[in-house]
């Protein structure tokens, strides 16, 4: 009895800090460039390369979410993360709608010309297929990079009048 109350114990103990995690957040871009069409293993893999081997290619839900944002220099590649999708096309967590084009370089397998994918810019913006010009599968882009960061911790300093409600406090303690 002992040992299952035990092991009980230990799983909701487990469960509560499998909850607790940090979320993933956008920590910067690749420092190389790479073409849609090289696929998400060898995103993660150039994202590992620059920030470590728990880092990998970001969700658009991942950027909409970041706390702290990271210096961009340039336009990279994010992955969408679709949300709804209907005969008009499918939707990303963005907003985008994808109709005409692709948001992923048709999974991020090819560069076949007039191929479009998601990415986000130094801005904090996310496009797709209305930037023609630089969305292009075929035309090289650093990778959007997430790893899992500890969110800030709220400031311990109390407003002016936060403190002068503790100096009234006193004063009639």
């Amino acid at each position: 009895m002992r040992f299952a109350v035990l092991v009980l114990a230990l799983l909701l103990s487990a469960s509560a800090n499998a909850q607790q995690l940090d979320p993933w957040q956008l920590v910067g871009h690749t420092t190389t460039a790479h073409q849609g069409g090289e696929g998400v293993r060898t995103f993660t893999l150039a994202c590992q390369a620059d920030y470590g081997s728990a880092a990998r290619m970001c969700t658009s839900e991942e950027v909409l979410n970041t706390i702290v944002w990271p210096t961009l220099t340039e336009a990279a590649w994010v992955r969408p993360t679709i949300v709804s999708s209907s005969t008009d096309g499918i939707v990303d967590a963005s907003g985008i709608k994808q109709t005409r084009f692709y948001l992923s370089c048709q999974g991020w397998g090819t560069t076949s010309s007039g191929l479009t994918g998601l990415t986000v810019n130094p801005g904090g913006g996310l496009k797709a297929y209305d930037d023609l010009l630089t969305n292009v599968c075929s035309i090289p882009k650093p990778v959007a990079c997430c790893r899992r960061v500890p969110e800030p911790t709220a400031s311990l300093m109390l407003p002016v009048g936060g403190l002068a409600c503790l100096g009234l406090a006193k004063a009639r303690g």
